[in-house]
């Protein structure tokens, strides 16, 4: 029922366009359908470049595409921040009413994170009582979460990685050899989950960070080779969780797992490379949990996937929604995203109350994209 009003005025459009070609010009209908392919209009600097994040601070949205960047919520330029305190920009998450960024020197030895509360003037935050060194930075929807990580040795992968809370960085739980965060969902309300890896012997395990507290080896949860690659909220269905073979997965509670019956596939028939989760407002009404996908050794991405929130009611039955147009036109997705490694997701609007917002998309090696929900339909992807 969703697609039905926008499949009814794309055959209006559709006829629109065939009676009007004797009259459209030398293009005629080409000229017409041409209008689906968007316009390679982005920033020059951002094309060919994987992004590190999108955030929305006040009334501008920062983004760490190399250097730190930002441009104005209503705007459309972009532009280096002026007297940014560092070079390379990693990390970034709003916490306390600040932004806070991990900066890294073009030497690649000297993190540090700075933040904000004007973006113009930054304090740098003492991170001497960390063991280790920050690598990103999360917010709980309240405080600042740093993911540090601690080289213990020569050989690979020997290392340690905690967690540590607020600015004041209070450790969570015990240090885990191999630890990584990859993705963190929070509720707004100073609780979050994260998706995590961790070496155990000599395979890396998924690993679940439920404010702070780490579950690893637990019945239900996805075992090695897999693990997991993003982790999303919505208030209905929960915290869903991405895996590196195509599935969902749910923690409902210690050793109680869900897990989606059917796997997502990429064009090849092979189960793709989940990364980050994202829950949006549908096109006409309801809401859409985008997938993103990545290519990861021989299997290849493609784009993201869209499942109905509704098909969530039983959790293992949610599948991909094949029709697609619940966040974009299937011509507007081919000519886009499709095929593209979508290593991250970023929305700044309200699910709930539907109101305007930005959905940006942000590609492994294919600049920064960006689509528009006006409280009732999606713009489409274009580049930024």
């Amino acid at each position: 029922m969703k697609q039905l009003a926008r499949a009814t005025l794309a055959l209006s459009l559709l006829s629109a366009v065939i009676l009007g070609a004797c009259t459209a010009g030398p293009l005629g209908i080409f000229e017409s359908l041409s209008l689906e392919t968007p316009i390679d209009n982005g920033t020059k600097a951002f094309a060919s470049q994987t992004p590190n994040f999108v955030v929305r601070f006040g009334s501008d949205y920062y983004a760490g595409v190399g250097a730190l960047w930002s441009r104005p919520v209503t705007g459309e330029t972009w532009s280096k921040v002026s007297g940014a305190p560092g070079t390379l920009a990693l990390s970034a998450a709003v916490a306390d009413g600040k932004l806070y960024v991990l900066f890294n020197d073009t030497d690649g030895v000297s993190p540090s994170i700075q933040h904000t509360a004007d973006g113009t003037n930054w304090t740098s935050l003492d991170t001497a009582s960390l063991v280790g060194s920050p690598l990103k930075i999360f917010s709980d929807g309240t405080n600042l979460i740093t993911y540090v990580r601690e080289v213990t040795g020569t050989e690979p992968y020997a290392s340690e990685g905690r967690l540590y809370s607020s600015d004041a960085f209070l450790g969570l739980d015990t240090a885990r050899p191999g630890f990584d965060v990859l993705d963190i969902a929070a509720t707004g309300a100073n609780a979050y989950v994260a998706a995590c890896v961790w070496l155990d012997g000599t395979a890396f395990e998924s690993a679940l960070s439920v404010d702070g507290a780490v579950s690893v080896n637990e019945t239900g949860q996805p075992g090695a080779p897999t693990t997991l690659r993003g982790v999303g909220y919505d208030a209905t269905i929960g915290y869903i969780l991405a895996g590196s073979d195509g599935k969902l997965y749910r923690r409902n509670a210690a050793n109680d797992w869900n897990a989606t019956t059917t796997t997502l596939k990429n064009s090849s028939g092979v189960a793709a490379v989940l990364s980050d989760i994202i829950v949006v407002p549908a096109y006409g009404g309801g809401n859409a949990v985008l997938v993103g996908t990545q290519s990861y050794g021989a299997v290849d991405a493609v784009g993201y996937f869209e499942v109905d929130a509704d098909s969530f009611t039983t959790f293992a039955a949610a599948t991909e929604y094949a029709d697609r147009g619940l966040v974009s036109s299937s011509t507007n997705f081919q000519t886009t995203l499709e095929g593209k490694s979508v290593m991250k997701l970023y929305y700044d609007g309200d699910v709930v109350a539907r109101t305007a917002g930005h959905l940006f998309a942000l590609t492994g090696g294919d600049g920064l994209w960006s689509n528009s929900w006006d409280g009732t339909d999606w713009s489409g992807w274009n580049r930024e």
